[in-house]
């Protein structure tokens, strides 16, 4: 069995008298060099999860990521509550199942801290 976890944290500028968490909608793209810097910061490594380009949506129930894979879109939606949430990730292999993952989605502060984890089994050749 491979266990993935990973670790998504969207961080908004703090605006004076702000009282609503920040909205993270709209179309984002990864930035390879402020990544590394905050990934070698955080002794972490610091590859795209996705592809270099996705969207999100958000209420004040949910955030939903549509991440473009070239032959298929992934949709991903987290339960801002805290609450479990639960989407299938594609198999990394052909023929594969999909893959459940189960999140959790919390603010601390400005930041959404989406923390996710995944199990699958895979047949030893």
């Amino acid at each position: 069995m491979l266990a993935f976890a990973a670790v998504v944290a969207l961080e908004a500028g703090v605006v004076r008298g702000q009282t609503a968490p920040p909205n993270f909608a709209g179309a984002w793209v990864f930035d390879p060099d402020a990544t590394r810097v905050n990934a070698d910061a955080a002794k972490m490594n610091g590859l795209a999860l996705f592809t270099e380009k996705f969207t999100t949506e958000m209420t004040a129930a949910a955030f939903t990521m549509h991440v473009d894979l070239g032959p298929m879109v992934v949709h991903a939606t987290y339960k801002l509550d805290g609450s479990v949430s639960k989407n299938m990730s594609p198999p990394s292999m052909p023929g594969q199942p999909e893959i459940e993952v189960t999140s959790n989605a919390t603010w601390e502060g400005n930041t959404l801290v989406v923390t996710s984890v995944s199990a699958s089994r895979s047949e030893e050749h």
